[in-house]
């Protein structure tokens, strides 16, 4: 990723955007991340998982490696952890609930 450079939801940027529509839409700058780049996701509040899903979906259309998963804080009731599997197992969160 360029620096500076962050995953969205849909927000009107400028550029050349990668869009994924699930129930929300992501975006993506088409240039700020390249094939084979290493890519670590990172989200404040780990919950149902959809948000970091489609995120994953984004980075794998790069064509660039996923990494892992961090986040703050993790709901484990919601069993994100298990969704996420399918990407990486490199899944740390700082908090558990």
């Amino acid at each position: 990723m360029r620096n500076g450079s962050s995953l969205n939801e849909s927000s009107g940027l400028p550029g050349v955007l990668i869009t994924l529509f699930c129930k929300a839409s992501i975006e993506l700058h088409k240039d700020a991340i390249t094939p084979g780049q290493k890519v670590l996701l990172h989200d404040d509040l780990l919950a149902t998982g959809g948000t970091i899903m489609a995120s994953a979906e984004l980075i794998k259309l790069t064509g660039a490696e996923l990494v892992g998963f961090t986040s703050l804080v993790e709901l484990d009731f919601l069993n994100a952890r298990e969704k996420l599997k399918k990407y990486s197992d490199n899944i740390i969160t700082l908090a558990n609930y």
